[in-house]
């Protein structure tokens, strides 16, 4: 039987945050194991590909959740029903009917191939997009590079993706790892929310962070107290997929977006995706004096809060050049953030966000290799973060 690997993936846990105050535990872990301490992830939003298939976004191709794909969107043969559902949506103006009725399309569509929540994306335009990751682009599942395929089998009901429930709580999903440890599984990828969620609606510095911090670094030890106890003494590896970055400002695209839509040329011929740190821009008639109107209006409101990119300029930014990110992006500068954006509403006011382009350690995550018989080193220098798949996978061809 080869060796049990268990993947504690941290959300948002930045590699500074590891520490003897903020996290004792993790801390003196660091000192008998092989620890990274400043793993770079690419830019964009699809780091467990970097860590399940070990290829950054430019081999991979993935840079955000969703993508351009009128012919992958699980929604395609229902344009007409959700124009309607849209109509209706914005006549009736309804926070509580918007809940509803996006809950009700997912309730129905989630079996479907290349299903995925709604969100906020405008019903009007589901048919034009696919997820990307999680669908589409699933080397997870797919590739012969990924994890999952190298693996002797892989326990999956602790992990997590956009295409299906996130299911318990972080506890309770640390405690079924640890009671099927003695199934025949050798992989345990094992998703920790906390942090992501506590940064985003506090932010990375904040009180509550470091409350949960330390309640986290607490559930740590004794999860892997327990996994060494067992018979098994599977290799852990903790990591931090991505940092996250305190938020200064909020910008609106969608408003001005939206005047410019008031001209139903311009609103058949554009597209338009709103991440929380990215605007992505599709144009059919891509001569259209509309784009230059629109590139000006934008930097008129918002040029010192970000900049536009262009499809030839995206190999220098880290993006894929794909017709799933559009013809031309909005990037924003660290601390700014689109809002509303097709996740959160105008009234969900962020403290913390990532996806930026990673410019320093507040980005960065980390990995901690443990186990029986690791060699104790550590790594200073700054490394991408798909040397978590090399460790991982090497640790899974081990005997």
């Amino acid at each position: 039987m080869k060796k049990k690997v268990i993947l504690v993936l941290i959300d948002a846990c930045r590699g500074d945050y590891i520490s003897s105050e903020r996290t004792p535990f993790l801390f003196n872990l660091t000192k008998s194991n092989k620890y990274y301490k400043n793993l770079v992830p690419s830019f964009g939003f699809c780091e467990r590909t970097e860590i399940i298939v070990g290829l950054d976004s430019m081999k991979s191709n993935c840079f955000t959740a969703f993508g351009f794909s009128q012919d992958l969107s699980p929604y395609r043969s229902y344009k007409y029903l959700m124009f309607f559902l849209g109509w209706l949506e914005n006549l009736l103006n309804s926070s509580l009917f918007s809940k509803f009725i996006r809950r009700f399309i997912w309730e129905v569509f989630r079996y479907k191939k290349h299903a995925y929540y709604p969100a906020r994306i405008p019903l009007k335009y589901l048919s034009d997009f696919c997820l990307t990751e999680d669908s589409a682009l699933n080397l997870i599942e797919e590739s012969d590079m990924s994890l999952y395929k190298v693996a002797n089998g892989v326990y999956r009901k602790a992990t997590t993706s956009m295409s299906s429930y996130l299911k318990g709580s972080d506890q309770s999903r640390l405690s079924d790892v640890l009671l099927a440890m003695n199934s025949p599984y050798q992989f345990y990828p094992t998703y920790v929310a906390t942090l992501d969620s506590i940064g985003h609606k506090y932010g990375p510095d904040s009180i509550e962070i470091k409350d949960a911090l330390i309640n986290l670094d607490n559930q740590l030890e004794d999860f892997y107290n327990a996994t060494q106890k067992s018979e098994h003494e599977p290799i852990v590896i903790f990591c931090g997929d991505h940092g996250m970055s305190r938020v200064t400002e909020f910008i609106n695209i969608e408003k001005i977006v939206n005047s410019f839509n008031k001209d139903r040329t311009f609103k058949n011929n554009c597209r338009l995706f709103l991440d929380s740190t990215i605007a992505r821009f599709w144009f059919k008639n891509k001569n259209s004096h509309h784009i230059d109107a629109l590139v000006k209006e934008i930097k008129l409101h918002y040029n010192d809060k970000g900049i536009f990119v262009e499809r030839g300029e995206y190999e220098n930014f880290g993006i894929p050049d794909s017709d799933m990110y559009g013809d031309f992006l909005w990037i924003c500068n660290e601390g700014v953030v689109i809002s509303p954006d097709y996740f959160n509403s105008v009234d969900k006011k962020l403290s913390g966000m990532h996806g930026y382009r990673p410019s320093g350690a507040q980005n960065y995550g980390f990995a901690i290799i443990a186990g029986k018989n690791i060699e104790a080193h550590k790594e200073v220098n700054i490394e991408p973060l798909t040397k978590v798949y090399q460790e991982i996978k090497k640790n899974i061809l081990m005997n």
